[in-house]
């Protein structure tokens, strides 16, 4: 399921949810919502596979009208979360051209070509990088990449708590568009 039609879903349960609020509680529909990041087969009108019944798991564990959300899709959420801090610091430098968040995830989770990226995106640096968490720590690690050569004018890892890392993922921003 693509992140719109999600959104889209959630956006409609919520509606609901707000629409109970003049209802009694013992009446109430109340939604469990279990969010999960993994394979699903889709076959006809149905699904399956683990990613189904992890998030079917999770639903169970939140209370009603809650979400429980598992530390994978957690990762991708705290992951996509330090890019966008990233790509925000990137486009605040008005001589760099970057291109919308939405572009880049695209490609994320892909073998790419590079040079391919950046004819593709009319871009001449690519980011890439990681975001990896080990109990309370994350390490971020990332490099721009030169599209037409292949060449790599800054690459940085940091290290820090899960509290301090979003003062990090916008300092890497600044760092990497000073470095250009």
């Amino acid at each position: 399921m693509t992140g719109a039609r999600v959104e889209r879903r959630l956006a409609a349960i919520l509606a609901a949810d707000v629409s109970n609020v003049d209802i009694p509680k013992a009446k109430r529909i109340e939604f469990r919502i279990g969010i999960h990041v993994g394979d699903i087969i889709i076959d006809d009108n149905d699904i399956f596979g683990d990613g189904v019944n992890i998030a079917a798991r999770l639903e169970g564990i939140a209370d009603p009208g809650g979400i429980c959300i598992s530390d994978d899709a957690h990762r991708q959420i705290r992951g996509k979360t330090v890019v966008e801090d990233i790509i925000t610091a990137l486009s605040r430098m008005t001589w760099l051209f970057v291109v919308a968040r939405n572009s880049s995830f695209t490609y994320k989770g892909k073998a790419v070509d590079i040079k391919q990226v950046g004819r593709e995106l009319g871009v001449r640096y690519v980011p890439e990088g990681s975001v990896r968490k080990a109990g309370n720590r994350v390490r971020i690690t990332g490099q721009l990449i030169d599209a037409a050569t292949g060449a790599r004018p800054w690459r940085a890892c940091a290290r820090s708590t899960r509290t301090s890392g979003c003062r990090i993922s916008k300092g890497y921003g600044r760092r990497a568009g000073l470095r250009i």
